[in-house]
């Protein structure tokens, strides 16, 4: 993998808003869309990425912060505003889906939920992850890169009254291994970020998720899982993927 990217460590660079790229940072110089939707974590993320030195753009839903509306479960409409985010910049270096179905993320009882509502949620959220997997290929694939996906704890925990979500964080971890196990050969990594699930469906979110609390007193906010997304897309982590990589303060603790 080494050896994939050092063919690329000399590429052109055509970011034509040269004052972004011009700061520094352990990610100076790489440009990261985010995509956004249902939850304020997706912009949050963006605000630690840029602070870290990166140039980002936000495609998804404009009412959480997209800087280029898209409906990221239309491959089609997500192509397009992919496209219209990285155009001016020229090059793409990582993507981080952060996107959730809002219906989703409001807790209701299994018995209770009906076909409609589970597409919305499950349907919606497992397309608008192999539209972004698939776009962040298309652009990563010949120089490397990082896609990250966003989950949640509440796939491990039963998901009390948050079964079609649950269920979609089962298959977007089971898509991340997968693109993982495809696309070393291409210099990519993929992983799986798990935040407790009140980071990003807030009170609503509030269920036990383990026999103690978390270790560390709290679950950690976004600036706790945007620090561990910025390590991530960094190149000294480049051979780490196929994973979900758990940050919610030391509450759940897997084998």
């Amino acid at each position: 993998m080494a050896g994939l990217l050092a063919d690329h460590d000399d590429i052109s660079r055509p970011i034509s808003v040269e004052d972004e790229v011009a700061g520094v940072g352990p990610l100076a110089g790489k440009v990261v869309v985010v995509t956004v939707g249902g939850s304020s974590l997706g912009t949050d993320l963006a605000s630690c990425i840029s602070a870290a030195g990166a140039t980002v753009r936000c495609v998804g839903d404009t009412r959480f912060g997209a800087d280029v509306a898209a409906d990221l479960a239309d491959p089609a409409s997500a192509r397009e505003a992919l496209d219209r985010a990285i155009e001016p910049l020229g090059r793409l270096d990582g993507l981080v889906h952060a996107s959730f179905e809002l219906e989703g993320l409001r807790a209701q009882p299994f018995v209770e939920q009906d076909a409609t509502e589970v597409a919305q949620v499950w349907e919606r959220s497992v397309w608008s992850t192999i539209a972004s997997l698939q776009l962040a290929h298309a652009h990563l694939a010949g120089r490397g890169g990082t896609v990250l996906v966003v989950t949640s704890t509440i796939g491990d925990v039963g998901g009390e009254g948050f079964g079609p979500w649950s269920a979609a964080i089962g298959a977007q971890r089971a898509l991340v291994r997968s693109a993982a196990r495809q696309w070393g050969q291409d210099a990519i990594s993929v992983v799986a970020l798990a935040p407790d699930a009140t980071l990003v469906a807030g009170a609503e979110a509030e269920r036990p998720t383990s026999l103690a609390g978390p270790a560390f007193g709290i679950h950690g906010g976004p600036d706790e899982l945007g620090g561990v997304a910025v390590l991530l897309l960094g190149d000294a982590a480049r051979s780490f993927t196929g994973q979900t990589v758990t940050v919610d303060g030391g509450s759940w603790m897997a084998p």
